[in-house]
């Protein structure tokens, strides 16, 4: 039995049930009925690379639309979720034959609500719905994201300037995950799950073309998209390792050798990609659990040992998005969705003190949308998306709790999760649009006037 067997199994309890709030459930009952015998030992094709991002992209936007849909997920969220929610700490206690049993009670119980919701609706066609990376750097703002046929591109424009230009950072059949990215110094670092899921880490230097390659961690080591920072002369990753577990990654600038760390052990570490940031002289990386618990794990630069805390979330889950995090001074801010509701947490550095404020409480943010959250010129900014696909921007004042929300692109424009950076005297965010094209926003900071940009390159040409 291999390691992804376990990863994947223990995977559909989480995207079943996410699945079904929404549900898009056709594709995830699917997985989940060739993951559980896989995890059994029984004889079924190994894919070499596990499920997309893609694919829960889809599923939110098809199950958006229907309004029936979201009645039955509705339904099934009473009994799946609050079921397994309340039994998290004996689910982790399970040996693999009673875990089999749950995942097996789970998927019929769900089968049997679902049995008299109707038809429901197709999937899409498959095109690129992961996540772009963005930075902005030296009057550019540099763009990122996973092309067509697993390659990864990189795009930039002058800031001000509609003329976009395209670099191929890698060729296809080396890119499996959406990118992160970081401004480090004179240098653009990219990290991406590679082939066989591998970690491979890119840089250039500012205005050269030319692209540098190197394997972080090989095959069988990173299980979805990976997070990047910078600090004391170090680059840092944190990535979701196999079977759950959360790895980090640390080299110094100019070094090609990546040393490892294991920050959580295998089925208790990371059912969510991670994030990453660096507040001070601490390195912060949150996460949602496997069974989804928000959680944050620290440690001083240079220190081998991690602090887990588990900040003041909802208490049966997260949702499945990807928790943002940022330093803002001498405090580490989070943001999270859960149960269609944005949340934004602070913390002093080095304190486990948190505080909770509510962004939108309307119950609308869509379940699987990551939450990318930027900070200054004095303000908090995120984005995020609708279970309607709208892009959606909100910012608060630092201090004052009081959080305002703009619509920047309407109903069905957006496929992706988005990504947000500050950029000067103005907030940009770029995002998949509903052709799998790569659009970008730009506002000036005070105003509401959201001018969009569709970028070329054809990374909406349809994926294999």
């Amino acid at each position: 039995m291999d390691r992804r067997s376990v990863s994947r199994a223990l995977k559909v309890m989480r995207e079943l049930a996410a699945s079904v709030v929404l549900a898009g459930i056709t594709t995830s009952l699917g997985r989940a009925a060739n993951a559980i015998p896989k995890f059994f030992g029984a004889n079924l094709t190994t894919h070499s690379q596990p499920d997309s991002p893609r694919a829960a992209s889809r599923a939110m936007k098809t199950a958006a639309r229907e309004e029936q849909e979201l009645s039955a997920g509705r339904l099934v969220r009473d009994t799946v979720w609050h079921s397994m929610a309340n039994s998290r700490h004996k689910i982790l206690q399970m040996s693999r034959p009673a875990l089999g049993r749950r995942l097996i009670a789970v998927l019929v119980a769900a089968a049997a609500v679902l049995a008299g919701a109707g038809t429901l609706a197709p999937a899409e066609a498959d095109v690129n719905t992961g996540a772009p990376a963005m930075t902005a750097n030296n009057g550019a703002v540099n763009i990122a994201v996973d092309g067509p046929n697993h390659s990864l591109l990189f795009y930039w424009a002058v800031d001000g300037s509609p003329t976009w230009h395209v670099e191929t950072v890698a060729g296809p059949g080396t890119t499996y995950s959406p990118p992160a990215m970081i401004v480090n110094g004179n240098n653009v670092n990219i990290v991406t799950e590679g082939p066989d899921n591998s970690l491979m880490f890119y840089w250039a230097v500012n205005g050269s073309p030319t692209w540098n390659a190197e394997t972080v961690a090989g095959p069988g080591t990173t299980f979805d998209v990976p997070a990047i920072t910078t600090g004391a002369n170090v680059v840092d990753i944190a990535a979701k390792g196999p079977d759950e577990s959360l790895m980090f990654y640390w080299a110094r600038n100019g070094s090609p050798t990546w040393n490892a760390e294991t920050v959580l052990p295998a089925l208790q570490g990371a059912g969510s990609a991670p994030s990453i940031t660096i507040a001070g002289n601490d390195i912060y990386i949150a996460f949602t659990g496997i069974l989804d618990v928000l959680g944050v794990v620290w440690q001083p630069i240079g220190s081998s040992g991690w602090t887990y805390e588990h900040p003041p979330a909802p208490p049966i889950e997260t949702s499945f998005g990807v928790p943002g995090i940022a330093a803002n001074g001498n405090t580490v801010d989070v943001t999270y969705t859960a149960y269609g509701q944005i949340t934004f947490l602070w913390s002093f550095d080095g304190s486990s003190a948190w505080n909770a404020e509510t962004v939108d409480g309307t119950g609308n943010a869509s379940f699987y949308s990551a939450m990318p959250i930027a900070a200054g010129n004095g303000s908090i900014v995120i984005a995020a998306t609708t279970r309607q696909s709208q892009l959606m921007f909100y910012w608060a004042a630092i201090g004052t709790g009081t959080w305002h929300a703009e619509t920047v692109a309407g109903l069905n424009s957006t496929l992706s999760s988005p990504s947000i950076t500050l950029n000067g005297n103005a907030v940009n965010i770029s995002a998949i649009g509903p052709g799998g094209e790569l659009d970008f926003y730009w506002a000036l900071d005070g105003t509401a006037t959201w001018n969009p940009e569709e970028i070329s390159g054809g990374v909406g040409l349809p994926l294999p």
